[in-house]
């Protein structure tokens, strides 16, 4: 429930603002390992920023400039790797015909339509008993449709033969893009609509528009502490910015003198992380953490930065004393599935405005910590895998699981 901090790779007039790097892979693996991960897709980019870098060589903010784009400008891609620099959190980035790259916080992507390939299963399978909610979901009937689905394009998990919400967001997003279903219902039935549409090979799917995307985790809850549709990531390389370095660590030192060193290093990471530098909320109510300043607005502001700092030590303390209610301690956590304001006015994020929510006790694991703790957390891995990599680089050997009372006793 935090303000998700507003940087992007976006080239502002007179460089006010520069790009946060907030994970990069090691320079001499970064080209070969971008490449390998590059998915596949032609399309066509919209700038929709006032000024989009291009970068040339990797999906990196480290890489040069060589052009900009500006908002309403066009380019063609050829595919995206979703492992490239982070900025802000979204990983994701276009990849044009001529080794150019494009952050896709700054563009809006419209993928061209795809055929089927020869990769359709048997022209002669056919479905034994409808797939959907409340339908048999035969295992080889699941694993039919998940196949013909990921053969048509649509975004879909791995082929596993079990029906969930991601393969019948799939259905639903094929039924829109693809046969123009007004009311889709998510369900394949033997011999209907959707089932013809799926074994046609003369049939293209367009992707869902950004209303889709938005939507796609609405009503979502998973079980368990685990969002499953990103990697956790515990090599990045994190570069902290020049306000922790000169001016946070300073203050942290003197508020937490004779504390433990993990404890110091989970309070400076969360203020990386919530984007502390000038220009931000957190900066400006000398609130670190952003504890208590909500994505609707609310604020809490201390007198000084090591008022801060501290405010970060006891709300970590009382966590792990079970002594903050949002944070029951063995007790069940349901997390409701949330629409974020801040979320909807700002797509640079490249988050879904609904987020997904999750159902489970907490016994102070890491990954559950940072679902409670951080709103845009619920619908990737970012803040985890960096939080994970900056221990990691310091020496400390954590994981999702870690307990956050290990962390910083």
């Amino acid at each position: 429930m935090r303000k998700l901090a507003k940087h992007w790779e976006i080239k502002y007039k007179y460089a006010l603002f520069f790009p946060v790097r907030i994970g990069m892979f090691e320079t001499d693996q970064s080209y070969s390992l971008f490449m390998s991960n590059l998915i596949a897709q032609k399309g066509t980019l919209k700038c929709t920023a006032s000024s989009l870098n291009i970068r040339g060589g990797s999906p990196s903010t480290n890489a040069p400039v060589i052009g900009s784009l500006k908002k309403g400008q066009t380019a063609e891609y050829i595919g995206y790797v979703e492992d490239g620099t982070p900025v802000n959190g979204n990983s994701k980035w276009y990849k044009g015909t001529n080794d150019q790259y494009y952050w896709s916080g700054g563009v809006e992507a419209t993928p061209a339509p795809v055929v089927a390939t020869a990769s359709s299963p048997d022209s002669d399978a056919q479905l034994s008993a409808a797939v959907g909610a409340g339908c048999p979901n035969k295992k080889p009937d699941v694993t039919l449709v998940q196949t013909l689905l990921k053969d048509k394009g649509v975004s879909l998990g791995s082929v596993d033969g079990l029906f969930g919400n991601q393969t019948k967001q799939a259905i639903i997003n094929f039924q829109k893009g693809a046969l123009g279903f007004n009311n889709a219902d998510g369900r394949v039935d033997v011999g209907g609509k959707t089932w013809q549409g799926l074994s046609d090979p003369a049939v293209t799917y367009t992707p869902p528009s950004n209303e889709d995307f938005n939507t796609k985790y609405k009503d979502v809850i998973f079980q368990g502490s685990v969002f499953p549709d990103k990697p956790i990531y515990s090599n990045l390389k994190i570069k902290l910015n020049e306000t922790i370095v000169k001016e946070y660590i300073p203050a942290r030192d003197k508020a937490l003198a004779g504390s433990s060193e993990g404890l110091k290093l989970l309070c400076t990471i969360m203020a990386y992380k919530e984007g502390f530098r000038p220009g931000t909320r957190s900066y400006r109510t000398n609130n670190p953490g952003n504890i208590g300043n909500t994505d609707a607005g609310s604020n809490v502001a201390l007198t000084t930065l090591e008022d801060g700092i501290k405010r970060q030590r006891d709300y970590l303390t009382r966590i792990v004393e079970g002594k903050n209610t949002a944070y029951p301690m063995g007790k069940r956590k349901l997390i409701k599935s949330y629409y974020s304001p801040e979320i909807a006015k700002n797509p640079q994020y490249g988050l879904p405005a609904w987020l997904p929510g999750y159902d489970f006790v907490f016994t102070g694991q890491l990954d559950q910590f940072v679902k409670i703790y951080a709103t845009g957390a619920r619908a990737g891995n970012s803040y985890l895998s960096t939080i994970i990599s900056y221990f990691r680089e310091n020496g400390v050997d954590i994981n999702a699981q870690s307990k956050i009372g290990d962390l910083i006793k």
